[in-house]
């Protein structure tokens, strides 16, 4: 990773929305692979740099967050298969984009 992607990615974590110090490399290009889109990662590999991109990992978090909320609704309620399929909607996107409205976030 450049010197000069390293520094914006560290600044950014350091700022006030997040208020992470310091970190490790690997750490550090975990951070960079979150914060990098498709259409860049493809013009580096281009270029012949590798570089990759959040999708990977977006959809990773897509199906962790299904689980979690599966696994809330079978332990905590007695509702039928079909009525917690109807519950795990929550975690679609333009659901999880009112919450963050609604909350501030």
């Amino acid at each position: 990773m450049e010197e000069s992607r390293k520094k914006k990615i560290l600044d950014i974590l350091s700022g006030p929305y997040f208020r992470i110090e310091a970190t490790t490399e690997e750490a550090l290009a975990l951070y960079d692979t979150t914060l990098t889109h498709s259409s860049l990662a493809n013009e580096m590999k281009q270029r012949g740099i590798m570089c990759d991109d959040y999708e990977r990992l977006e959809f990773f978090g897509n199906y962790l967050l299904d689980f979690i909320v599966a696994e809330h609704l079978y332990s905590t309620t007695c509702l039928p298969e079909g009525e917690m399929n109807t519950r795990i909607k929550v975690t679609e996107n333009y659901n999880l984009a009112d919450i963050v409205m609604e909350y501030d976030l």
